[in-house]
């Protein structure tokens, strides 16, 4: 199996995936039979798996970079988080910082590195020349290597939401550097419009190793997959959510009825709303559930 595969299969169902959330949009606005208040929530959670979508691509895109060679069924690794050198950044406040984000030096094999991250143009990140718009930039810099010490890492580094999910993602499976190293431009500063707070970093950081390759193509492909898996779950939910939409007409303001079948009318759509509600519950469990899980499997 080649992670190739793997990427080029997930494009192909994210497609689907989109084209079918802008046919779920389409029906919510068309109808006029849903609560207006339940019709506000579903356009919610469409936006949200929206975005999931768009953070997807980032990391298909970022996985394009591993030059991976194949897993076999009897390939045991330990996972990357657990042999490589993590650094870890709480962006509470990155935006006003006068300053970049510093991490205290950790041992990367035998040399010591920490990660600075900010904002390109405010804060000069790695002394790197301004760009004409403002990016969130990154630099692992090493503290006390020898003087034109070469070195080699294989490194993972993820922005993550408060909800425990990878926005975006950079991977470098094989850099040689001398210093340090980093992304001048990881995303564009206006990636930070779409949270409220609780942003988060972090990175893993190994030398490389015989084995450091495959760990990184593993640990991507379980973060596209839990991603993945929350997309397709809550689309489920908001295709059944489609279906009980189509399930109940209205009825025509002319057309005059009995009291019974107004009663009737009432009690589906009684029921029809409550459906709708529950499957709302059970979408938010779900995004619950990829919190945790995604936590647990990281952390």
């Amino acid at each position: 199996m080649k992670i190739h595969q793997v990427i080029d299969a997930t494009e192909r169902r994210k497609n689907e995936l989109k084209n079918t959330l802008k046919e779920i949009e389409a029906s919510l606005i068309q109808s006029k039979t849903v609560d207006e208040a339940i019709k506000a929530k579903m356009q919610r959670l469409i936006e949200r798996t929206s975005l999931e979508l768009q953070n997807l691509e980032s990391q298909l895109h970022d996985a394009h970079d591993i030059d991976y060679v194949e897993f076999t069924q009897t390939q045991a690794l330990p996972a990357f988080e657990e042999t490589a050198t993590v650094f870890y950044i709480n962006l509470d406040d990155l935006l006003r910082r006068p300053t970049p984000y510093e991490t205290r030096p950790k041992k990367v094999g035998k040399i010591s590195h920490k990660l600075t991250f900010g904002l390109l143009n405010k804060h000069g990140i790695a002394g790197w020349p301004k760009d004409p718009n403002e990016h969130l930039s990154f630099a692992f810099v090493c503290t006390d290597a020898p003087p034109n010490t070469k070195l080699t890492s294989t490194s993972v580094l993820q922005l993550r939401d408060s909800a425990g999910r990878t926005i975006a993602m950079d991977v470098e499976p094989n850099y040689a550097y001398i210093g340090g190293y980093g992304r001048k431009t990881f995303l564009d500063v206006s990636i930070l419009n779409r949270y409220e707070s609780g942003l988060e970093v972090w990175a893993y950081v190994s030398p490389k190793t015989n084995i450091s390759q495959n760990q990184i193509a593993e640990f991507c492909l379980r973060t596209i997959k839990q991603t993945l898996g929350f997309v397709n779950e809550t689309v489920s939910h908001l295709l059944t959510m489609k279906a009980l939409l189509k399930s109940v007409k209205p009825v025509p303001p002319q057309k005059k009825q009995s009291v019974s079948s107004k009663d009737a009318l009432s009690a589906d759509f009684h029921k029809f709303t409550g459906d709708i509600q529950r499957l709302l519950e059970s979408a938010s469990s779900n995004i619950h559930t990829a919190k945790t899980s995604m936590v647990a499997s990281i952390e």
